[in-house]
């Protein structure tokens, strides 16, 4: 695969994507206190774990449709529903931050603004030409 070759906004989305899904899987996002320990939780686990589970497949999805070159081909509509489905993820974890608002880790603020770059990446892409960059 040559990255080189990627538009600007397929660049973001391929980079803030592989991020974000790094984020949601990897990092705290919810730190659950027992007491003695204080154990982190990520976003795909309690609470509100299916809005996590979205967030990441929708950027998946998204990630492969842009970097495998049909995001390139694609016709203007179907860059637009790019478009919506980067602004889903982001609503997706803000709503999954204003559901649980307490005891909330770094990754969560670092992961709604990796999702903003995904959801400005898919607007960059949905406001260029149909040709392939």
């Amino acid at each position: 695969m040559d990255l080189a070759g990627l538009s600007r906004g397929e660049r973001i989305v391929a980079g803030a994507g592989a991020a974000l899904s790094l984020d949601l899987a990897l990092l705290p996002w919810h730190r659950l206190n027992l007491g003695i320990i204080i154990v982190p939780r990520t976003a795909l686990q309690w609470p509100n774990a299916p809005l996590g589970m979205a967030a990441l497949l929708i950027t998946l999805a998204i990630m492969i449709t842009t970097v495998s070159g049909s995001g390139r081909r694609a016709k203007p509509v179907h860059r637009r529903r790019l478009q919506g489905a980067g602004l889903i993820v982001t609503g997706l974890l803000v709503a999954k931050l204003a559901l649980s608002p307490d005891a909330l880790g770094y990754a969560a603020y670092v992961g709604v603004a990796l999702s903003a770059l995904v959801a400005y990446g898919t607007s960059r892409l949905a406001s260029q030409s149909s040709s392939p960059a």
